[in-house]
C-alpha cells in the first residue's frame, strides 16, 4: 500500500523527473520522491506544479490534493485515472436482475466457502495441536453450510434406499421360487398396501400445517 506525500514549500516548482517527483527551489533542485510507492499528494500553499507532472500522476492514478498554506482548508483536488468498479457495480446489479441470480449467488458463495474449508484443512496440518478443531470447523464449513441440506438428506435417504434394495431382492427371490399365482398376487398386493403406508407417513404425514 502506498503512502501519502506532503509538499509545503513556498514558491516551490514540482517538475516530473524520470520516474520521480522532483522539487525545485529558485531554479535549483532541492530533493526528489519517487512515485512508484506514492498514492496521494498534498501541495499546500502557493507552488507551481509541472503539467508533465500532472499527465504521470493521473496515469499512475495518483491522487493531488491543493490546500491553503495558512488554514490548510480544502481547495480542490486532482483525480487520476478511475479504477473499473463502478462498471463492475453495474454488471453485478443487472445479474442481480436477472433470472439467473440466485444461481449466480450460490455458485460464489459455495466457492467461497469451498475455499475457506480447504483453508481450514491446510491450517490442520501446519497445526497439529489444532487438527481435531480445525478438521471440525473445515468439516461444518464445507458440508453444512457449504450443502445445508446434505447431510440431512444423506442420512435420511439412507435408509430408504437400503429398504428399496433389500425389499427388491426379496420380492424378485419370492417371484422366482413361488409357484402359485394366488399367493404371489397377495403377497405383492400386501406389500404394495405397506408400501403406501410408509410413503404416506413420510411425505404428508409429516407436514408442517398451515397457520390460519
Amino acid at each position: 500500500m502506498g503512502g501519502t506525500v506532503y509538499l509545503d514549500r513556498t514558491d516551490a516548482e514540482l517538475r516530473l523527473d524520470g520516474g520521480a517527483l522532483a522539487v525545485y527551489v529558485n531554479g535549483e533542485r532541492d530533493g526528489m520522491v519517487p512515485l512508484a510507492p506514492v498514492d496521494r499528494i498534498v501541495v499546500i500553499g502557493r507552488q507551481t506544479v509541472e503539467t508533465a507532472l500532472l499527465h504521470r500522476l493521473a496515469e499512475q492514478g495518483i491522487a493531488v490534493l491543493f490546500l491553503s498554506g495558512r488554514s490548510h482548508s480544502f481547495r480542490g483536488r486532482v483525480i487520476g485515472r478511475l479504477h473499473n468498479h463502478a462498471r463492475l457495480r453495474v454488471v453485478q446489479y443487472d445479474a442481480h436482475r436477472s433470472p439467473m441470480a440466485l444461481a449466480l449467488a450460490k455458485e460464489w458463495v459455495t466457492a467461497k466457502l469451498d475455499g475457506q474449508a480447504s483453508f481450514l484443512m491446510e491450517a490442520a496440518d501446519v497445526r497439529p495441536d489444532r487438527r481435531a478443531g480445525l478438521l471440525h470447523a473445515a468439516t461444518v464449513v464445507g458440508d453444512t453450510v457449504g450443502d445445508p441440506f446434505k447431510d440431512t438428506s444423506s442420512v435420511a435417504l439412507n435408509p430408504v434406499i437400503k429398504f428399496t434394495t433389500l425389499f427388491g431382492l426379496l420380492a424378485v427371490e419370492i417371484a422366482v421360487t413361488m409357484q402359485s399365482q394366488t399367493a404371489k398376487t397377495a403377497i405383492g398386493v400386501f406389500f404394495f398396501l405397506v408400501a403406501l403406508i410408509f410413503v404416506y407417513r413420510s411425505f404428508y404425514g409429516m407436514r408442517i400445517p398451515s397457520e390460519e
